[in-house]
């Protein structure tokens, strides 16, 4: 296993794994997470195309509501949400490049407590 999502992932069917995997590589862009963290720089790669304030917020909101979607499918498969503040652009795509993140073995077993043969996934708190 090379990721955290892996970890979050495992149980479930390959019909659903699958439906998440496609979903974050069709709504998600890689490079839009990369600007949407350039926020404490102000946003240079945004500014260097011309938006405005209102074209980031909307980028931002935008954004927030493709990371809601993740957390209500894992809840709808009875497992933890992945993003802790979905509605926080900045803060989700920080938890993106994490759980996307390619790591060892001894990385994700010391994140997780385990190997990934002996993780059993969180049930969803009620």
């Amino acid at each position: 296993m090379e990721r955290a999502l892996d970890y979050y992932m495992k149980g479930l069917s390959i019909d659903a794994r699958q439906h998440l995997f496609m979903y974050f590589k069709m709504e998600i862009s890689d490079m839009m997470i990369k600007c949407i963290l350039e926020r404490d720089d102000g946003y240079p790669s945004f500014r260097s195309c011309g938006y405005t304030d209102d074209n980031i917020a909307k980028i931002c909101e935008t954004y927030s509501e493709r990371f809601r979607y993740p957390n209500d499918f894992m809840e709808k498969h009875d497992r933890p949400p992945l993003f802790t503040d979905p509605n926080n652009a900045y803060i989700s795509s920080r938890e993106y490049v994490e759980i996307w993140k390619i790591r060892s073995a001894e990385e994700l077993e010391d994140i997780f407590g385990c190997s990934y043969a002996d993780y059993t996934p969180k049930a969803r708190e009620s």
